[in-house]
């Protein structure tokens, strides 16, 4: 994984001012709590789930919490160029298996459209019931997948603490060059039932087009510290991993910073 490098914008920036989460340049169902990456720098490995990197084969016995999330910058985002939309968009599609061509045909004559996501929710472990978890478990120092975290320049190891998923997002037509917008659904439903996609497309008045998939994806995530010790495998829960928001990191910070470019944050591209 990388940074994908954006412009400044207010979803980036919310997800994470508010959330202290990261945004994903393509939503997918894999990042998800109690998933381990490997971080160095700006670069980011995905390794899997920590219940496979622990010796033995007792379960992480953990509740995964659920809370609704309702909030203004999430239900309808503020308007941006056309240009830059479709740059998001391009990573929706993708985490839908959507390809990008049709839609983008229906929006011809968008100058600048914003973004809703209906019925997000935040999917979360408790830190204190994790460290209950992981009371005397070690990792497996053996395993193939813990290479990375090995050696004379290993990368730090993180734990997805928090989700944000949602089944549902909706593109809204702010501006257009055209006086009526003509969005072609009937055109696009047709090529979702060619595609099989089990993706439902709906349009409200002509002005936006609402994709609802059959499984919730993360498009933001947050993460914690795992402190490994390197010949025991022992682990302990570290500092929560800081997303900088808007680039205005402090000069000195409490939390271990994930991205280091505080001028430019950016979103995960896997």
């Amino acid at each position: 994984m990388s940074f994908f490098r954006i412009c400044k914008n207010d979803i980036t920036d919310h997800l994470r001012e508010t959330f202290n989460a990261f945004p994903l340049r393509v939503p997918e169902t894999r990042v998800k709590p109690l998933v381990v990456m490997g971080q160095k720098g700006s670069k980011i490995d995905f390794r899997g789930e920590l219940q496979f990197l622990l010796k033995g084969d007792a379960p992480v016995e953990l509740e995964q919490r659920e809370s609704a999330m309702a909030n203004a910058a999430l239900d309808r985002s503020k308007a941006v160029s056309a240009s830059f939309g479709l740059k998001i968009l391009d990573g929706f599609l993708s985490g839908f298996g959507i390809a990008p061509s049709p839609v983008k045909a229906s929006l011809e004559g968008v100058t600048e459209m914003s973004y809703s996501f209906t019925g997000a929710k935040r999917l979360y472990i408790d830190p204190s019931e994790l460290g209950r978890a992981l009371d005397k478990r070690h990792i497996d120092l053996a395993h193939p997948s813990m290479g990375v975290f090995r050696g004379s320049d290993p990368y730090r190891m993180l734990l997805v603490s928090d989700a944000i998923v949602s089944n549902k997002f909706t593109i809204n037509i702010e501006k257009s060059s055209s006086k009526e917008l003509e969005a072609s659904l009937p055109e696009l439903q047709s090529y979702l039932a060619d595609a099989d996609l089990s993706v439902k497309a709906e349009s409200k008045d002509g002005r936006s087009i609402t994709f609802e998939g059959p499984e919730y994806l993360t498009f933001a995530f947050s993460c914690l510290l795992l402190e490994l010790h390197p010949g025991l495998g022992t682990i302990a829960i570290g500092e929560t991993v800081k997303s900088k928001g808007a680039g205005e990191a402090p000069l000195r910070s409490p939390y271990a910073v994930l991205d280091e470019d505080e001028f430019e944050p950016g979103m995960i591209a896997l």
